[in-house]
């Protein structure tokens, strides 16, 4: 990316990414539920390395890793076997997870050259990594043998030797070495309608507050398999507002109006699951597990009943001040 004078960036949409700008740095940026992917999709319908998205100084593309459920750009499943070109404003789908695609000059000068600094650091760590688990095989290796002595004399069993202590001696290097070069050069930012709040803006729902904009007749069946696609998925407060347009539409289609009571219940059912789950860590006093369940509900209530919406930020509040009277 260093020969490009623009940023690529994923706008997220819905889940924990909502409101949250994924800046893409590097050649290859890879998306996965694993922790070895640099943007981490943790979600049992997503593939360990699920897809991969290819930066060149003229255009982006992304590509379907062979995933058990696809990778969808505006829509449409993309071919594995092929990368898929993108543009501003394309919308990508990774199980329920959906992104905005943004392209925008650097604020500021130095954000090439800061951009660069991570991906020496990324390098730096790759190398330190490297190294660290050479000298750990080596330890390893005197050990055992000195394990080997004690155990021919006292008859001792040989230990494992624990992966612990590497990962952990890797992680502190990691943090150590990004710490290090932010103190060097500004970060990267993005504008500040691209920062993530501190607490989610609530937005009143569509279905309580505005008239529903009529989707156009040649988009319908567009939007009923795009909503059809949510459904199955389990991203049903996706599905519920395009299916909404289309019954604003089209009051007589019963398919659409029959999926819409489906995912209205679904939707429900899920928010009162996460609601009762974060109720119960709240009893048993840990407030960092119920804040997480109540902020899924929250993600999921709040553009389909502000109402509810409000209530669970209020629950939120509450458990995020228990919590800091702990500290």
């Amino acid at each position: 990316m260093s020969g490009d004078q623009h940023i690529w960036y994923l706008s997220g949409l819905n889940q924990e990414f909502k409101d949250q700008a994924i800046v893409l740095i590097g050649d290859e940026i890879t998306l996965g539920r694993t922790e070895q992917n640099d943007v981490v999709l943790a979600h049992n319908n997503i593939s360990r390395h699920h897809a991969s998205i290819f930066i060149t100084p003229k255009a982006c593309h992304i590509q379907d890793m062979g995933s058990r459920n696809g990778t969808y750009v505006n829509g449409e499943r993309i071919d594995p076997a092929a990368p898929k070109k993108i543009v501003l404003q394309d919308e990508i789908r990774i199980g329920q997870y959906l992104f905005l695609v943004g392209r925008k000059e650097p604020q500021n000068p130095m954000y090439a050259a800061t951009s660069e600094k991570w991906l020496q650091a990324k390098e730096f760590v790759r190398e330190v990594s490297k190294e660290f688990r050479q000298k750990s095989k080596e330890l390893a290796s005197a050990s055992a043998f000195k394990f080997k002595e004690v155990q021919k004399k006292k008859k001792l069993e040989m230990p494992r030797l624990s992966r612990r202590g590497a990962l952990y001696g890797v992680m502190f290097l990691v943090l150590a070495w990004v710490g290090y070069t932010s103190m060097q050069s500004p970060s990267p930012t993005l504008e500040s309608s691209s920062q993530p709040s501190e607490k989610p803006e609530t937005s009143t729902p569509i279905s309580q507050t505005e008239k529903i904009k009529p989707a156009p007749r040649g988009e319908l069946d567009s939007l009923m398999e795009r909503a059809m696609s949510y459904v199955q998925f389990q991203d049903y407060a996706a599905a519920i507002p395009l299916l909404q347009r289309i019954l604003a539409t089209d009051a007589s289609n019963e398919k659409a109006r029959q999926l819409l009571l489906r995912s209205e219940k679904k939707l429900l059912e899920n928010i009162s699951i996460h609601r009762e789950n974060g109720a119960r860590e709240y009893e048993k006093l840990f407030f960092d597990r119920a804040i997480i369940e109540w902020k899924k509900a929250y993600s999921l209530a709040v553009n389909y009943n502000q109402e509810m919406a409000s209530e669970i930020q209020t629950l939120i509040d509450d458990a995020e001040e228990k919590l800091r009277s702990e500290k």
